[in-house]
């Protein structure tokens, strides 16, 4: 333990102190609860007591989410980049988002991990994320991730769109023959040039009836037919650039939170999205978190995710600056079948003010003196069109009786007598 004292000088032999015990540890850390997905939400905070070397996690995950957060007294401690491996790279890839840079844990604000998978063929693979706290021990999670067939992959994509093209099919039946023989017309075609392309998954061509756009019609969407907008693409390359590449669009200083309209089009299968990550190269000058409002929170999606089918979703992120410079984010998609899609922006953020405590003897002084500058102001314009004006009627009436007030002295009268 270690006593720490600190002096505040005001000026004018003025000074605030006070001093408090630092109490340092090593070890393991106590106070960090981790939240694994497949753990049905227990809370484990020792390493040794994460008990994941025997979870399997099944070939349709597509993501894992991972919570990692400090709990009181613990205030804050510092979070160094995520260490995440693959035991077989040639069999599967791994990538992480939620983290660039590491961070800094803050009590009761977890931080949102998601763990990727990119399978290349069958197997099994050991999996293992590190999460570095200095001084502390770290905290290691395995698991295994089984993988299939991209093939296998892609037939059951298929019977899955297979089966909601054929609800779609039947909710038309009751509608008009002439529609109804269009529409089936339509689907069918869909079908045999899907079929004919066995790269349609890698492609992106699965969920080309997937749209994403913004409320205002002077911008263009995000996310056409599938395909994400040439001012949208963002990588994590281009994150882990100093540079904001010049295509990228920028959000000015005064807008906070952005909201975007997800929808499929007429005809098109059912997306299921079954994860949602925010990615920022620069996590000291900005916050970034996806939001639900307090009302109409049936239209708005979560990280966690969401169904797209008849009705349009909506997503919110809210954007907090820390301090002054230019952020870029990144935001990751992922769907079900083994689908991922990633787009990202910039954020520009100036420096936040600091806001002082004044005095009410001071407030009102200042109140006083704003007051009195516009009824100064307003006397002295008054002051200056009355002497305007009197100085334009002596002009005007040169031989005008001069009253008795403005008279000359009686002295003066009688010199002249």
């Amino acid at each position: 333990q270690a006593l720490i004292t600190v002096t505040i000088d005001y000026g004018n032999d003025h000074s605030v102190e006070f001093s408090y015990v630092k109490a340092c540890v090593f070890g393991s850390l106590d106070f960090l609860t981790v939240k694994h997905l497949h753990t049905a939400g227990q809370n484990r905070a020792k390493p040794s007591e994460f008990g994941l070397e025997t979870l399997k996690v099944d070939t349709t995950a597509v993501a894992t989410q991972i919570s990692v957060e400090l709990q009181h007294p613990a205030s804050s401690v510092d979070l160094l980049h995520p260490e995440l491996t693959s035991g077989n790279n040639k069999t599967l890839e791994v990538s992480l988002r939620g983290a660039l840079r590491g961070d800094t844990l803050q009590a009761e604000t977890p931080l949102e991990l998601s763990v990727l998978y990119d399978c290349h063929q069958a197997g099994e693979v050991p999996v293992e994320l590190k999460l570095r706290l200095p001084p502390f021990d770290d905290v290691v999670l395995r698991w295994t991730k089984m993988c299939e067939e991209p093939s296998e992959l892609e037939a059951r994509w298929r019977r899955a769109e297979e089966q909601d093209l054929a609800a779609i099919a039947a909710v038309a039946s009751s509608e008009e023959h002439t529609e109804k023989k269009n529409e089936n017309a339509e689907t069918e075609g869909k079908k045999e040039k899907e079929k004919s392309d066995p790269l349609a998954l890698k492609h992106g061509k699965p969920y080309k009836g997937f749209q994403m756009g913004f409320m205002s019609y002077q911008m263009a969407d995000l996310v056409h037919n599938g395909e994400v907008k040439y001012n949208y693409r963002m990588t994590m390359d281009d994150l882990a650039s100093e540079s904001v590449p010049r295509r990228t669009r920028l959000l000015p200083v005064y807008q906070n939170v952005q909201e975007m309209f997800l929808w499929i089009t007429r005809g098109s299968a059912r997306v299921a999205i079954t994860d949602l990550q925010l990615t920022l190269d620069r996590p000291d000058v900005l916050a970034a978190r996806f939001i639900t409002p307090r009302s109409f929170t049936s239209t708005y999606m979560d990280a966690g995710g969401g169904v797209i089918g008849d009705s349009t979703k909506k997503l919110m992120v809210r954007m907090v600056c820390k301090a002054e410079g230019v952020v870029k984010i990144l935001v990751t998609v992922a769907m079900e079948h083994g689908y991922t899609f990633e787009f990202g922006f910039a954020k520009e953020c100036d420096q936040p003010k600091i806001h002082r405590r004044v005095s009410v003897r001071r407030r009102v002084a200042v109140g006083f003196v704003w007051f009195c500058i516009p009824v100064f102001v307003v006397a002295v314009i008054v002051a200056v069109i009355r002497t305007l004006r009197d100085a334009h009627v002596q002009q005007s009436r040169p031989f005008q009786v001069i009253p008795k007030s403005q008279a000359p002295r009686t002295g003066f009268r009688r010199y002249f007598t």
